[in-house]
């Protein structure tokens, strides 16, 4: 019978020398792995790929869980991987440490909550901390900054709300599935656009009743969504679409899921662009009397949220 690691031979001490040699060697090597694999987190993080940076960073915390960088890294993880409730102590933690861009992370929070002061009083520590280290604010920092104070405008017009988040649905299916009364329209996939019709990636097409008529998101010269139209013709052809108007490509953003009213003259429709408070928003506009539109206006809460609401359907 053999055993398996068995020593059968008698063991020198120049072989043992070189053994504990090795072994130090690699416990060295060991040492080096782990602060390289630190400063690659360090990297992970700042190009965004927080899922991988996150495990390393928590590690690197266990030992040091007063370190307010850590702490913050580890907060900015959670919160871009979908775990913002775990996500607070460590950026509060972080704030408390005197980290400045940790009150910038908690306004996020907070305005993801719905907790628009909050989220101004947030911001305004994070102003006084990047004055006190003497920064500058990022643009992503001033796009949120933007939209706090648009949101708490909003906010100022609506008595009470209640949110309650919606199952996760995938929007093509949704409006593969939604029906509206006939004379309201339809919502339509891409398959009913004539011919050749270009249209955006993600969208969904709009018919009135009379079904001579469709609105859509194409892509414009500068690669964003504009809306577009086309009118069925004497014969059955349908003419070539034409954009809607320059008045509705603003912020630059995209605009999307048109839907319109009975009257021929109401516009509903999405832009994510510098006048929303997060991701898409609803936007109300009306036809002038060229035929053009109106400069559209947010409609506001509790319509829209801090994050993608893609269509006003009115039945």
């Amino acid at each position: 019978m053999h055993l398996i690691g068995h020593q059968t031979k008698p063991l020198h001490m120049g072989n043992f020398s070189s053994r504990i040699i090795s072994v130090l060697a690699m416990l060295a090597m060991a040492g080096n792995i782990v602060a390289v694999t630190l400063n690659e987190a360090k990297q992970l993080y700042l190009d965004g790929d927080y899922e991988s940076a996150l495990p390393v960073f928590k590690k690197a915390l266990a030992s040091k869980p007063r370190d307010g960088s850590l702490n913050q890294w580890v907060g900015v993880c959670l919160m871009r991987t979908g775990h913002a409730d775990e996500a607070e102590q460590y950026l509060k933690k972080a704030q408390s440490r005197g980290i400045a861009e940790a009150p910038r992370y908690l306004a996020e929070l907070a305005f993801n909550n719905y907790s628009f002061n909050e989220a101004g009083e947030y911001f305004e520590n994070y102003d006084k901390a990047l004055l006190k280290a003497k920064k500058t604010m990022s643009d992503e920092a001033a796009g949120l900054q933007r939209k706090i104070t648009l949101a708490k405008q909003m906010f100022d017009g609506v008595e009470k709300i209640t949110i309650i988040d919606s199952v996760s649905v995938d929007r093509e299916s949704f409006f593969k599935a939604y029906r509206l009364s006939p004379e309201s329209g339809s919502l339509n996939t891409t398959e009913v656009l004539p011919s050749g019709a270009k249209y955006a990636d993600e969208t969904v097409v709009y018919m009135p009743e009379s079904k001579e008529l469709m609105m859509w998101a194409a892509l414009d010269s500068a690669n964003n969504y504009e809306l577009v139209q086309s009118a069925k013709m004497i014969g059955g052809k349908w003419e070539r679409p034409h954009s809607l108007g320059s008045s509705l490509n603003f912020g630059g953003g995209d605009s999307n899921y048109p839907f319109l009213m009975s009257d021929g003259v109401t516009l509903y429709f999405a832009n994510n662009g510098d006048g929303s408070i997060g991701g898409y928003d609803i936007f109300l506009t009306r036809r002038d009397d060229d035929n053009g539109y109106l400069n559209p206006q947010n409609i506001g809460m509790p319509f829209n949220s801090p994050y993608d609401d893609y269509m006003l359907a009115i039945d």
